[in-house]
């Protein structure tokens, strides 16, 4: 750590369509000291597709624009003052071919990495790399899917079961693309989101500065 100093902390957390993230992340922001930037890629897409709906974009090109996405979230990062940066993402995404993939390519995610990075040293301070998975068993999220009418998803099993399993797949290629980031320190972890108050104090925890464990890891 830089002094004591507040450390910038970057956070990806992600999670299949439905399992409540956004959810977990409302319900642990208001417990946390430091003002978050929250980022919802989804939000980003649409913005850069120019289309109206958030569920649109998983019947759109998507990854035509996702070099343009990369760089929107990186100026915002480099813009703000904020010393919590939150990219509410899906680490795996449906394409409009109804195949999955990483939600940004790898490089991108490092790039994004790379802009909390620079703006940590602009300020003098250490930055804390953080990578958090939501997941849910299959017949919950299903449940969650249903009961939220606000959103057009597949309500559908082997879909539930499909988005888990990608997006469990593909969180540690944030991970690993946040190692190549230099002087900085990552973590991955994983929480369960069966009750939302437990999954909202993990999260919390997740994105609380502390002093750099034995499980956070550094380049070499």
């Amino acid at each position: 750590m830089t002094g004591h100093r507040t450390p910038i902390v970057l956070a990806a957390i992600g999670g299949a369509s439905g399992v409540g993230k956004t959810s977990v992340l409302n319900a642990a922001l208001p417990t946390l000291e430091a003002k978050a930037l929250v980022m919802n890629t989804g939000t980003y897409f649409k913005n850069a597709l120019q289309i109206e709906s958030r569920d649109d974009v998983r019947v759109s090109d998507w990854p035509d624009v996702e070099a343009r996405v990369a760089r929107a979230i990186a100026d915002d990062i480099r813009g703000s003052d904020s010393s919590l940066l939150i990219v509410d993402t899906h680490f795996a995404a449906k394409t409009r071919f109804g195949t999955y993939r990483v939600g940004l390519d790898e490089t991108l995610i490092t790039a994004v990495a790379q802009a909390a990075a620079d703006t940590a040293e602009i300020r003098g301070v250490a930055l804390l790399l953080r990578v958090a998975l939501i997941y849910s068993e299959v017949a919950q999220l299903l449940d969650r899917r249903r009961h939220d009418t606000t959103r057009a998803r597949e309500l559908d099993a082997y879909d539930c079961y499909n988005a888990l399993r990608h997006n469990r797949r593909c969180g540690p290629h944030y991970s690993s693309a946040f190692r190549r980031v230099d002087n900085a320190h990552t973590r991955f972890v994983l929480l369960e989101n069966k009750v939302l108050a437990d999954a909202a104090r993990g999260l919390a925890s997740t994105l609380t500065p502390s002093e750099v464990r034995t499980d956070d890891t550094t380049p070499t």
